[in-house]
This record gives C-alpha cells, sequence and structure tokens, in this order.
C-alpha cells in the first residue's frame, strides 16, 4: 500500500505551527525512522475511518515529526531549482530566481549575460518549453501566495514587493493562475483556519473512494490453472494492424490535442493513428488555421499520424484546394506531407453522380490522397439493406469507409427486424459477404452496448473485453475510431473528462507488438517468438462469467539459462475507479481535487515488473479477472 498513499496536509495548519514555512523545505531522508510516520498515516487509510472525523491532533503529531526531523532552514525563500544539460540556461534561471523580486524582463537578463533577447526567448522555448515571461510571473505568483497570509501585509505592498506594474496587473496573472483573485484567496485561507480548528472530516469523494475500495476486494478464491507450452509448435496466424481514428470536434482542439498528446497519451501507441475533424466549416479555413493546420502535419507524420479532413461538396473541397493544397503542391518542404493527409466525403447533400465527379476529381489532381465515405447517409436511407449496402460499397470504390452507428442501430436498419438476433452473427455475416472490401471499413463509434451486443453478454465491460473486441474485430475489418474526449458515460473514449487517460490507450500499447506479426491464438491470448524470444498476451476472455477471481498460469519452457521476464499488468482497476465518478450526476469530475483524479490516472496506468527467472523452474503468473498481462521472455 506504501505506494499508493499520498499526504495532504493542509496549509493552515503548517503556517500555525511554522510561520516561517516559505523560507524552508523537508528532506524525508532525514526522518530518523520512517516506519514513525507510516504508523501515524496508515491508521486513516483503514476503513472504519470511511465518513467519520479524524482528529487534528493526528494531524499535529505529523506536522510535529516534519519539522523537528526533516525541516531544513533557507536564509531566503524556498524557489524550485529547475537544472538542465544548458549551462548557459541554468545561469539565467539562477540569476532569475535570485531577482525576483525586481523587475525582470528579457532585457535586463540580455544585458547581464551580453546575449541577445531572442536568444533567451529560443532558450526557454525549447529547452524550458515554456516562455520567458510565464517562467518569471510563475515564480512570482508562488512566492507571493505566502505573504498574502500576513496580517502585516496588504494586497497592494505585496504587488510592489514583486515589483508588478500595478495591482490590476498582480491581479490579472494571480487570477490566471489559481483562477481566483488574491481577495478570494486569502479570504479562503481564513475560511479554512477556521475550519481547521475543529475535526477534519472526510468529503464526500473520499468516501465513494473508500467504498469503492472495499467493494471491489477480491474474494479468496482457488485460481484456475493453466498450462502454456512453449516447447510445442502451433498454428499461426497473421495479426492485421488496424487503423485507429480520433476523432475531434473543431480545429481548435486540433491545436490543444497536439499540445496535451505528449502529456496525457503518445499517438504512437495506436496503430496507424489518424486525427479526423468531425466539423470543418467554410468559417474555419481561415489563414490562422491554415497556418495552424501546415504547422501541425510535420509533427503528426513524425509520429506516422494522418490528418483527416470532411468534405461537404465540390464548392468545398475547391476552397480548401485553394487555401490549402495549392499551398502544400506550390512548396516543396511541405510536399511530403500529402501522404499524412485524406479526406472523408459526406453525401448527405450529394447525389450519386456529383459523388462520383468529386471523388474523380480529387483522384486527378492529388493521386495520393486517400479518399474516404461515410456509409450513415446510405445506411439511414429506408430502401437499404444488407445486400445493397454491400453494391454501394463495392462500386462506390473509396479506399475507407466510416460507419458511425451503434451495432445493434446497423444491424436493425439493415435486416428491417426487430426481432431479437446475434449480433456477433449478424455483423460477421455482414462483414463475410463484403469480403476483401470489408477491410475497408471503419467503425468510428465503439461503445460499451455495442460490445455487449458483439458478445451476446451483458456483464460489466472491463479491459479485458475490450481487448477480446478489438482482437477479434481486427482481424476482419480496416479499424476503429474514437472520440478524443468521453461525452457519455458509455462510450469507449481516449480521454475522460478530467482528461485523465482511460484504459483504451494502455490496451493499444499492449496489442501493438502483435500487429503485423505471426501470432498463435492460445485460450488465454496471444503467443508470438522471434529470435528466442516470447511475448505473451495473458487475459481471462475465454472464461468470463467464471466465478474464479485469477489464474494461476504456468508458462513451460527450454530456456537452457537464466533469463529476464518483463510483465506489464492493466489491473481491473481501470473502470472500477473512472464509473463511480462517471454514475455520481452529483459530482462535476473537472471539479474534483487534481490530486484525487491524477491519482485515479495513475492507478489506470499499467504496473511494469522485470525479473530474472530461473531456466530449470516454469515460470508462473497469477492473472486476476478483468486485467492484461503482457510479458516477454528473452535472455
Amino acid at each position: 500500500m506504501n505506494e499508493l498513499i499520498e499526504l495532504r496536509i493542509p496549509l493552515t495548519l503548517f503556517i500555525e505551527r511554522e510561520t516561517s514555512l516559505a523560507h524552508c523545505y523537508f528532506d524525508f531522508d532525514l526522518l530518523n525512522n520512517p516506519n514513525v510516520l507510516h504508523h501515524l498515516i496508515t491508521p486513516h487509510l483503514c476503513i472504519r475511518y470511511s465518513n467519520t472525523t479524524i482528529s487534528t491532533s493526528d494531524i499535529g503529531s505529523i506536522i510535529s515529526l516534519l519539522l523537528k526531523e526533516t525541516k531544513c532552514t533557507l536564509p531566503h525563500p524556498y524557489v524550485p531549482q529547475v537544472t538542465t544539460k544548458h549551462k548557459l540556461l541554468n545561469d539565467i534561471l539562477t540569476y532569475i530566481n535570485n531577482h525576483l523580486n525586481d523587475a525582470i524582463h528579457t532585457q535586463t537578463v540580455a544585458q547581464h549575460f551580453f546575449i541577445s533577447q531572442s536568444y533567451i526567448s529560443i532558450l526557454f522555448s525549447n529547452v524550458m518549453r515554456m516562455h520567458f515571461k510565464n517562467y518569471v510571473i510563475s515564480l512570482k505568483i508562488a512566492l507571493s501566495l505566502h505573504d498574502l497570509l500576513s496580517p502585516n501585509q496588504s494586497i497592494q505592498s505585496v504587488a510592489r514587493a514583486y515589483s508588478f506594474m500595478n495591482l490590476s496587473t498582480f491581479t490579472k496573472h494571480f487570477k490566471s493562475y489559481l483562477n481566483v483573485p488574491p481577495k478570494v484567496y486569502i479570504h479562503q485561507y481564513n475560511k479554512q483556519m477556521s475550519l481547521c480548528q475543529s475535526d477534519l472530516k472526510i468529503n464526500l469523494i473520499t468516501q465513494d473512494y473508500n467504498k469503492l475500495l472495499t467493494n471491489n476486494q477480491q474474494q479468496e478464491t482457488t485460481p484456475l490453472p493453466y498450462t502454456l507450452n512453449l516447447n510445442t509448435s502451433w498454428q499461426t496466424q497473421s495479426f492485421p494492424i488496424p487503423m485507429t481514428f480520433i476523432t475531434i470536434k473543431d480545429i481548435a482542439t486540433l491545436s490543444k490535442l497536439i499540445h496535451i498528446q505528449d502529456d496525457y497519451f503518445n499517438l504512437t501507441n495506436f496503430s496507424k493513428p489518424h486525427i479526423y475533424i468531425e466539423q470543418l466549416a467554410t468559417s474555419n479555413l481561415t489563414p490562422f488555421n491554415i497556418k495552424l493546420i501546415l504547422a501541425i502535419l510535420p509533427k503528426l507524420k513524425s509520429k506516422n499520424c494522418c490528418l483527416v479532413l470532411p468534405i461537404y461538396s465540390i464548392a468545398f473541397y475547391q476552397l480548401l484546394e485553394r487555401q490549402l493544397l495549392k499551398i502544400i503542391d506550390s512548396n516543396c518542404t511541405y510536399y511530403p506531407y500529402y501522404k499524412s493527409i485524406k479526406f472523408v466525403i459526406h453525401d448527405d447533400c450529394l447525389s450519386a453522380t456529383q459523388l462520383d465527379s468529386l471523388k474523380r476529381l480529387i483522384r486527378k489532381r492529388y493521386p495520393n490522397i486517400n479518399i474516404g465515405a461515410s456509409l450513415d447517409n446510405y445506411i439511414n436511407k429506408p430502401q437499404s439493406n444488407f445486400a445493397s449496402t454491400i453494391n454501394f460499397v463495392r462500386d462506390s470504390n473509396m479506399d475507407f469507409y466510416f460507419i458511425n452507428q451503434h451495432f445493434a442501430t446497423l444491424i436493425y436498419k439493415l435486416t428491417h427486424t426487430t426481432q431479437t438476433i446475434n449480433g456477433c452473427e449478424a455483423l460477421l455475416s455482414f462483414i463475410k459477404d463484403l469480403k476483401s472490401y470489408a477491410k475497408l471499413l471503419i467503425f468510428t463509434h465503439i461503445a460499451t452496448d455495442d460490445i455487449n451486443n458483439y458478445f451476446n453478454a451483458y456483464t460489466e465491460i472491463n479491459d479485458v473485453k475490450i481487448s477480446r473486441f478489438l482482437i477479434e474485430l481486427s482481424q476482419h475489418i480496416g479499424g476503429f475510431g474514437f472520440p478524443l474526449l468521453q461525452e457519455h458515460n458509455t462510450d469507449i473514449a481516449v480521454l475522460n473528462p478530467s482528461t485523465s487517460s482511460m484504459s483504451l490507450i494502455h490496451i493499444y500499447s499492449m496489442l501493438l507488438p502483435f500487429m503485423g506479426q505471426n501470432i498463435h491464438f492460445h485460450e488465454l491470448g496471444l503467443l508470438m517468438t522471434k529470435d528466442n524470444t516470447f511475448e505473451i498476451l495473458f487475459y481471462d476472455g475465454a472464461h468470463t462469467i467464471n466465478a474464479s477471481s485469477q489464474y494461476l498460469i504456468t508458462i513451460k519452457h527450454e530456456f537452457t539459462q537464466h533469463f529476464q521476464v518483463f510483465n506489464r499488468v492493466l489491473g481491473p482497476s481501470s473502470n472500477l475507479f473512472t464509473k463511480p465518478l462517471a454514475n455520481n450526476t452529483s459530482i462535476d469530475t473537472l471539479q474534483l481535487d487534481k490530486m484525487l483524479l491524477d491519482n485515479f490516472s495513475k492507478v489506470n496506468t499499467p504496473n511494469d515488473y522485470i525479473k530474472v527467472h530461473k531456466h530449470n523452474v516454469p515460470l508462473e503468473v497469477l492473472v486476476d479477472k478483468g486485467s492484461l498481462h503482457y510479458l516477454k521472455l528473452y535472455t
């Protein structure tokens, strides 16, 4: 449990005990006996404390211990030290830290170090990933927090102390970082000060969190045995590489996605990634947005990612050609990015003749650009059925086709029956009749009901079910599409509303090593071997309704020397921890405690383990129900 503990103590309780808090830091390595701190904290993790109160004296004991044994006093206010590989930048950062009470600009720093202002800006942009001005102001605001709480300081005097031009400038910057003006911040502190005089009650979300931990504790059961023999020969088949389309609402979201994807997820975790802009109006094709697209294309190409743009009419295409494509065509720098662009034609207002003319026009002018079409408009026609849809796909001759429909809705519209039918059988029958054209289908709306409908088993959706669904359908279709942000509780998306990574990202990262390879499908997952290296995926998908919560897997091998075992585990917690938030309508996830949301995200992240295993002993792996294990065995 020690890896899950994160202690947060109200600032008011610390300041009450240590007035010079801003002039010190805490070094936990100085603890004489860490077990003492552990003993003070861990009792409050017991479920009996849920929905009760905790005495402030208990927290006072923790504060006393920290102040006594870990406090390190400084002659000046504490400022986080940032160290880079660039010596000049380190010197600049030290200079800034020592002059935070002064008016610091790039001009003053440039004069001190005899360099240009533009070079300073480049250093901060390329190395620090932030603007010089933002770095300076953020430190000034951070240091002002403690000063504002002093009864002897006014807001105006604090603003002057850190050389802000005036009170309104200080207030504006303060609000941009803390979302409240200084006056409200002081009021909130005083209010918390009065609250901390009494016992502390565990809040609503913490109660839910504790209940969640308790309700999902697994009962002790005897694990089911399973043996995998690496010494036998297996039948193998190719695991195709499906395309992945991440849907974003508009062009404004495109810029945000590029900036956040390195922090929250990596596009390279997905197979053949595509970014699909769902809505692109004529008014969006401004010079600024065109420059934005041109700036983003190299970043997408570096991650082998394509940008997919919608086309609504011949007139819209001609406008897009004038505003974007001709710039790419006339500039040798941009020309390689042609293959990173794809089109999806929405034929809502197009006749069959217009659709064909538009397709011919694009292919004649830009033969390297793939063209897709949305099948939804055709499927929604009253006369459409399986046969007519198959004929439409064969005759229209597109590079790919979007289907943005729930499976149940799709099957109903194509069969025109309300009778209960097996969703998997009906869908696979449609795919089978499409033959090779089925590899052009992209299902862009995957929800939990679709997965349940496919398996004809309406049970809790977990990572195993999602994985099996992706693995099985990848054998038949061209790919899948998912929204960037989850809008509905049933959506399978990349990020949830709090921008925490959902399990989909990690599932893809565990499936990716097997894609495009010849693999063996064993009862509990996938197996691949190459150059005396074995890669294995384990899940409990073959027995999802079995009462046992674990599998004890014995792996027999013929290694003649000790070998390394890498084990990446994606536990069943991903859906368990996010479901209470999604189902609790009284909780706005965007307003929740950031620490709690960060911890949810950490819990949802796979854990990696590596060890050396003896060559003369079979390898045993314990697989919990609903969890995924990716193993790599190598010498």
